[in-house]
């Protein structure tokens, strides 16, 4: 199910946001240390394009559907990363649901990244 843009929708990213962890960079820096789990949720040409080193590109629907044997275990350390943070923050929310109790959402999403991005984009710089 694609989620297009509209109030519908904004509604249920504001509704993510009150009930998930979103984390700024620097917060999702210090996990990424750690060895925390960093799955990014675009689409294969923005991936291409640029993401943060580490990340692994799962499709959002991919991951609901497929969390048991993408995520293995529920009190894992995951960060879900999209291009604004509005389908991270839904996954996010869809994930605690499941009963995943260690997953934040990159607040802002890869437009407030602020570090190292690998990818055709960053390597063009």
């Amino acid at each position: 199910m694609t989620f297009l843009p509209g109030p519908d929708h904004q509604q249920r990213v504001e509704a993510a946001r009150r009930q998930i962890r979103e984390l700024d960079t620097s917060a999702i820096k210090i996990l990424l240390a750690f060895g925390t789990q960093l799955i990014d949720l675009r689409d294969a040409a923005a991936f291409a394009a640029a993401h943060i080193p580490g990340a692994r590109r799962v499709e959002r629907e991919v991951l609901l559907a497929q969390a048991a044997s993408l995520l293995p275990e529920p009190d894992a350390s995951v960060v879900l990363v999209s291009a604004s943070g509005a389908t991270s923050a839904i996954a996010s929310l869809a994930l605690q649901n499941l009963g995943y109790t260690a997953v934040v959402s990159l607040r802002g999403g890869l437009r407030q990244w602020s570090g190292p991005l690998q990818g055709e984009r960053a390597a063009a710089t």
